[in-house]
This record gives structure tokens, C-alpha cells and sequence, in this order.
């Protein structure tokens, strides 16, 4: 916000998330194919084959060892910003 010369009047989190069960956490590997803003092209279709499956046995690897009785949390956090223009 500074750099667009905004005075910041406040910051506010709230959290919406939730628990997925680790068969539905495991779908959303698809999700890696959609870059972020930012990174176009996307980093993945630059690895190879080998590359992904590696990194996708990973990812589950990781899911295996995040699971709790609940599931897997999901982390939803939205950030509502209030700024205003700096008028001099």
C-alpha cells in the first residue's frame, strides 16, 4: 500500500478454514498446474516428468504426516485492507 502511496487505516484477518479429509487434500495437486500471479510461466512445466512425480510423492508424504484426527486443515485466511489516498 505504500508503494501506491495509501495510508494504511487498518489490516484484519479472518479465518475461513476448514478440515479436508486427506482423500480430498491429495486432489488438490491439480491445483500446482495454476500458477499464481507472478509466476507465468508456471515453474512446474519446466521440470521434468521424474521431477513432478518426486515432488508429488512428497507433497503426499507430507499430507500423511499433517493429518489429524479432524483431517487436514485447510488454511483460508482473508485479509481485508482499509487505506486511503495521501492528499497533501
Amino acid at each position: 500500500m505504500t508503494q501506491a502511496d495509501l495510508e494504511i487505516i487498518s489490516v484484519e484477518m479472518e479465518n475461513h478454514g476448514s478440515y479436508l479429509s486427506l482423500e480430498d487434500t491429495k486432489k488438490r495437486w491439480n491445483l500446482v498446474y495454476y500458477p499464481s500471479p507472478g509466476n507465468i510461466p508456471n515453474p512446474i512445466t519446466q521440470l521434468s516428468s521424474e521431477e513432478i512425480e518426486q515432488m508429488k510423492a512428497e507433497f503426499e508424504e507430507e499430507l500423511e504426516r499433517l493429518i489429524k484426527p479432524e483431517g487436514i486443515w485447510n488454511n483460508g485466511a482473508t485479509f481485508l485492507v482499509l487505506g486511503r489516498k495521501v492528499v497533501d
